[in-house]
């Protein structure tokens, strides 16, 4: 696999534009003869006052719309757009928008210029534009179900530093495109060592929980895969479950430590980490536990 074109291409080079629009109040059957017409995959949906409200996908149409057998209930773009739009500027680069895409699993970004929409810019601009190295790490780490596959995974990731690095990208570029990589592999591995619960029998997570990162990776400054420096907060629990809740997460912690120690992230020596009962604690433990320390 090798990244064959500039990551710090700009999106003004690389998004669509003039788009293909439709209105709120659109009937879904125009909205289906417009993709159709134009030969796109989406509609950038604009209110009144010719600002951006929503996106509209094939995928939308097929499974909001067909797959419901709705196609006579008189719906709008309104009713099944979707609605978390994210914008980039023309002059952005090519990675700050891969990066978005990344983080927040969209195919599809609006290009805004000014406050005026400008463009769109969808995962299929990217690979057209042939820098298809880094689209197929992020799939790749994306479809693997267990560590293993992510051990592999994870290797990949090296080449999008050596692309950002040879095309002289600025240091704080490099470093927060790397902490993006690395931060999806470590959900992925959360995700992973999650369903090995459920397939172990102890079931889903009892209670919400965050899993943190500190140090270089919690400032967004990760370069390299260093050592790990880890906890969990989870939601506290009344005391007659604290024990179970408590045991769950020790053991959950102990997975992704693990399978995070597989991908190349050493164990802290002085085991600053999750699997440690010091730093995985309800939410009201750890105000108790830093009071202590301080």
């Amino acid at each position: 696999m090798t990244l064959d074109q500039p990551m710090r291409s700009r999106v003004a080079s690389l998004m669509s534009a003039p788009l293909v629009t439709c209105r709120l109040q659109d009937q879904i059957s125009l909205l289906a003869k417009q993709i159709t017409t134009h030969t796109v995959s989406s509609l950038v949906v604009l209110d009144e006052l010719e600002q951006p409200r929503g996106i509209v996908t094939e995928r939308d149409l097929i499974g909001k719309v067909l797959a419901q057998d709705l196609c006579q209930e008189g719906l709008t773009a309104g009713d099944i757009m979707a609605k978390n739009l994210l914008t980039v500027t023309p002059e952005a680069f090519y990675y700050e928008a891969l990066l978005l895409m990344v983080k927040h699993k969209v195919k599809h970004l609006i290009v805004v210029h000014n406050h005026n929409l400008a463009g769109l810019i969808t995962i299929r601009d990217l690979i057209i534009s042939r820098s298809t190295g880094a689209l197929a790490i992020v799939s790749s780490i994306e479809k693997q179900d267990t560590v293993d596959g992510l051990v592999k995974a994870s290797e990949e990731i090296e080449q999008i530093l050596q692309a950002l690095v040879e095309e002289r990208a600025y240091s704080k570029e490099i470093l927060q495109s790397i902490t993006e990589f690395f931060d999806r592999l470590t959900q992925k591995v959360i995700q992973v060592c999650e369903q090995e619960m459920l397939t172990g029998g102890h079931g889903p997570p009892p209670v919400a929980y965050s899993w943190i990162t500190m140090v270089s990776s919690g400032r967004q400054e990760q370069f390299v895969k260093t050592d790990q420096d880890n906890g969990i907060i989870y939601d506290n629990v009344p005391p007659d479950k604290e024990e179970a809740v408590a045991s769950y997460f020790q053991l959950l912690a102990e997975k992704v430590v693990e399978g995070l120690s597989r991908c190349s992230f050493a164990k802290c020596k002085g085991n600053v980490m999750a699997s440690n009962p010091l730093w995985c604690r309800s939410f009201n433990g750890w105000p108790e536990a830093i009071n202590a320390w301080i």
